[in-house]
């Protein structure tokens, strides 16, 4: 699995721990980012990486934060003992710079 696949698998675990469907969690997606129920729904099976926006109102629908998301996404990957991939950045670096975009 990549980090992509792994960050969709930790938002839907997210939501079935909150009893949160599918489309309860894609339904303010699309309003908010504008996207489609497709890609979306890619989005959520780890198909098509996440955006800032797309993973912040996901976030703010599970009430967690972001930097939790990640957290817990890098949580994930260091137990199955998966690496991010080459030449791509920590996820304590990817939450800093989201920080900075969110604030």
């Amino acid at each position: 699995m990549n980090y992509t696949e792994f960050l969709a698998a930790e938002v839907r675990a997210q939501a079935a721990r909150k009893k949160i469907s599918g489309r309860a969690l894609a339904a303010p997606i699309e309003e908010a980012v504008g996207l489609s129920r497709n890609t979306v729904a890619r989005m959520l099976s780890g198909e098509r990486p996440w955006d800032v926006n797309s993973l912040s109102v996901a976030a703010k629908v599970l009430d967690l934060s972001v930097a939790d998301l990640i957290a817990s996404t890098e949580e994930a990957m260091a137990d199955n003992r998966c690496n991010l991939p080459s030449g791509a950045v920590s996820a304590s670096s990817q939450v800093t710079g989201l920080q900075r975009v969110l604030a």
